[in-house]
């Protein structure tokens, strides 16, 4: 399917789910539960965003890029 290729090239950047959604065009929704079938297929992995050690600039840039991927919806 077209629209799982296309979220799996966009995932190489280990964007947000919110990012995600925004390049491919289709609605965080329909993007949070394909994303889940290809974890759950081996397709994609998780990587933990932030951790305990995770600095106050690294936070605010997630979020930032998470707001960003939401305004462009």
């Amino acid at each position: 399917d077209h629209l799982l290729a296309h979220i799996l090239d966009v995932c190489e950047a280990t964007p947000s789910v919110a990012e995600v959604s925004a390049k491919v065009g289709a609605p965080l929704g329909v993007v949070r539960v394909l994303i889940g079938d290809l974890i759950e297929s081996g397709f994609l992995r998780v990587q933990a965003t932030l951790t305990d050690s995770s600095s106050v600039r690294e936070r605010h840039d997630l979020i930032e890029r998470t707001l960003r991927g939401l305004r462009a919806i």
